[in-house]
């Protein structure tokens, strides 16, 4: 399915509305209505703007539409209301007549994990023939609908989850109930993970240590889109340390990873809508500031304001205060950089001198020694006052493999910058 690009800004405020009735005048609620934006009269193929359904006493309402020409299609009739003229500023009433050719059904069911739990407010998306019909979302109790159907075979799909289950045949005035197994939720490890986009693929140690010794310098050209997406691989990863120093989030690359959060913050916009659905599916809450360059920096900072805590609350916090952790049961974690204290000094120096380490290896970035339990591998950033030796200690007694990387800003550089020339986290 198609959507269109809408222009939403203020003045674009046309409404179409009415209500759907049977011959008797009998409302018809749960009709499925799709709003189309055409060119040309009696075009009945346009882009998608908008979908519902019709309310319990039949009506329906779409409002903040631009000026255009306009159709009106009802699952299960066809076009019901075709050359709808807005002009931006008022509103249109078209009460539509439900004639449908023959008796319509339902498919419905519900979305359960592991085969058991159900999922609301997940997306399901009805085709048929490979071609999107409609979409809905799980109510409550993960049930999900679709009505006013006509007979044939259809598929249902929850977008990032499992193939679509094909082969549904609805009879004429049937019921199809058709539950949709997702996989089970992935356990919660993090409270919540900034993902930024990973590297081009290949070696990016190889790119990431060419661009710290030669930045933006003499490239062939067919490199470019390559240069590029580490160019605002590099701005994205500026942008969060100033974040991470203040609030002690978790950051990392990796959807797998992404997917042991509660809460998941996609950075820029190069991370796939698929990569979204997937991680919803796993249980996440997730949102995303977006943006490239420039406006990625807007992005940053109009979240920075819409902050509720203040920045010196995260510079109170006293040293070396990165609890403990405690027996690791599994590594779901590949590779994890533990800092020192947020909000301190030390910890932004080492943060930027870490810079094309990160971009390097793509390794999960935080400041919880509970969180890093659970990496196979384990890279410390700080002397034994921001992480204790206790810490250290009990990280590899968990199993992992723990490295220190702490001195003067000179050695500390030069440390991260031996891992990249080698090509190794670790060395």
């Amino acid at each position: 399915m198609q959507l269109a690009p809408i222009d939403l800004s203020a003045g674009s405020q046309s409404v179409i509305g009415g209500c759907v009735a049977d011959g008797s005048g009998n409302p018809q609620a749960d009709i499925q209505l799709i709003l189309r934006l055409v060119e040309n009269p009696g075009q009945e193929d346009g882009l998608i703007i908008a979908q519902m359904r019709t309310s319990a006493d039949g009506t329906y309402r779409f409002s903040s539409l631009p000026a255009g020409r306009y159709s009106l299609e009802a699952v299960g009739m066809g076009t019901v209301a075709a050359d709808v003229l807005l002009d931006g500023q008022h509103e249109v009433t078209r009460d539509l007549l439900w004639n449908p050719p023959f008796p319509l059904g339902i498919i419905q069911g519900w979305v359960l994990a592991g085969g058991s739990l159900p999922r609301p407010g997940l997306q399901v998306i009805l085709s048929q023939d490979g071609i999107e019909q409609a979409r809905t979302q799980t109510d409550d109790s993960g049930l999900f609908r679709f009505a006013g159907l006509a007979p044939g075979n259809y598929a249902v799909a929850v977008p990032g989850g499992p193939a679509p289950l094909p082969d549904i045949r609805l009879e004429s005035n049937g019921v199809v109930v058709q539950d949709i197994a997702v996989p089970a939720l992935t356990p919660k490890t993090i409270s919540r993970y900034l993902l930024l986009s990973p590297l081009p693929p290949g070696q990016p140690y190889s790119t990431a240590g060419s661009l710290r010794r030669n930045p933006y310098g003499s490239k062939p050209i067919e490199d470019a889109p390559a240069w590029e997406e580490l160019a605002e691989s590099r701005l994205a990863l500026a942008l969060l340390t100033a974040r991470l120093h203040k609030t002690g989030e978790t950051a990392g690359f990796s959807p797998a990873e992404a997917a042991q959060a509660t809460e998941v913050m996609l950075i820029g916009d190069r991370i796939p809508e698929t990569i979204e659905q997937a991680l919803q599916l796993a249980g996440c809450q997730v949102n995303r500031l977006g943006g490239a360059g420039a406006a990625l920096i807007e992005s940053f900072a109009a979240a920075r304001e819409a902050a509720t805590a203040p920045p010196e609350a995260e510079a109170e916090l006293p040293p070396a205060e990165v609890s403990a952790p405690g027996p690791a049961t599994q590594k779901s974690l590949g590779h994890y950089v533990l800092f020192g204290p947020p909000g301190h000094s030390a910890t932004l120096a080492n943060l930027l001198l870490a810079q094309d380490y990160l971009l390097a290896f793509s390794p999960c970035v935080g400041f919880a020694a509970g969180e890093a339990s659970v990496a196979s591998m384990v890279t410390i950033v700080g002397n034994t006052a921001a992480v204790s030796q206790q810490v250290e200690d009990t990280l590899r007694e968990s199993g992992a493999a723990v490295q220190r990387v702490s001195g003067s800003p000179g050695e500390v550089a030069a440390a991260f910058a031996s891992r990249i020339a080698a090509g190794r986290p670790l060395v």
